[in-house]
């Protein structure tokens, strides 16, 4: 742990930061000016692709875009997109938000979920039942080639390109960037001794929240601030391969992952325009 932690103290020291102009700009595919990415694989279209559009793209974008090469398989669970905060720090809840869920919530949110009614490709995404974006229930055999939880994958996705139809994708990938490297020191403080390192992990921890405008953490238990880690870590670091390796690295993955379902949200529009959402097994 303490290896760890003095490997993130000197990334910061050779340069590493966080990008302050926005969270989702991290993820415009500017790898060498961007100090807050510290290890990257550089695409480039017609000549190193890769086929991520084909795969996360909404399945309204195939009709938009006259294609049939987009098969729509990888989606966000509720159980991702309800652990994002409102942006006030304010944990979101179907109780108290449920009229109205994809307002008012943090950044981080919108940068990496597509939610109905979210504005994409010039149009607004309709993942609710008969929407363009569809939405289909969870089948245990073959793929079902669009939504079953009401939700796609907005990182990484660039909105108005449709290069990637004839030419590939090319978005660079990151593996390393500064805001994991923050959160990996937070997690090591605190793991190698919380009582003497409570105010520099907490700092770690915090200056990813500040980032995206969200209030600090204030904790004085050990336990209590790694799961403001974990919490963290999985709505900072969603869709970039990290989730799966987290829970083993926890041993929570027996608990997270054996025997249990994901879910969605079944989305319904009503003859008002208005919609009703049912949580549904995924």
């Amino acid at each position: 742990w303490d290896v760890a932690a003095q490997a993130a103290r000197d990334v910061e020291k050779c340069g590493g930061a966080l990008d302050l102009t926005g969270y989702a700009n991290v993820f415009n595919g500017d790898l060498k000016s961007n100090k807050e990415i510290l290890f990257g694989v550089d695409f480039e279209q017609d000549v190193i692709t890769h086929r991520y559009d084909a795969y996360v793209r909404p399945s309204g974008d195939a009709k938009a875009l006259g294609t049939s090469a987009l098969y729509s398989v990888f989606f966000p669970t509720s159980e991702l997109a309800d652990s994002y905060e409102m942006a006030d720090g304010t944990p979101f809840s179907w109780e108290t938000h449920g009229s109205d869920p994809y307002t008012g919530r943090e950044p981080r949110f919108y940068a990496t979920i597509l939610y109905n009614g979210a504005d994409w490709m010039g149009r607004k995404i309709e993942s609710f039942v008969g929407g363009k974006d569809g939405y289909k229930a969870y089948e245990n055999a073959g793929a079902a080639g669009t939504t079953v939880t009401g939700y796609y994958l907005r990182k990484y996705l660039i909105d108005g390109d449709k290069t990637w139809v004839t030419s590939g994708s090319g978005q660079d990938w990151i593996v390393l960037r500064y805001a994991e490297v923050l959160l990996n020191k937070a997690e090591a403080l605190a793991m190698e001794n919380w009582n003497k390192n409570s105010a520099e992990a907490l700092q770690a921890l915090n200056d990813v929240r500040a980032r995206v405008g969200l209030p600090a953490r204030a904790t004085a238990d050990k336990e209590t601030f790694l799961e403001y880690v974990r919490h963290e870590r999985k709505v900072e670091l969603a869709g970039e391969g990290f989730r799966y390796w987290d829970l083993r690295r926890w041993r929570l993955a027996e608990k997270v992952i054996d025997g249990q379902n994901v879910h969605g949200v079944k989305i319904s529009k009503q003859s008002d325009g208005s919609f009703t959402y049912e949580q549904v097994d995924a």
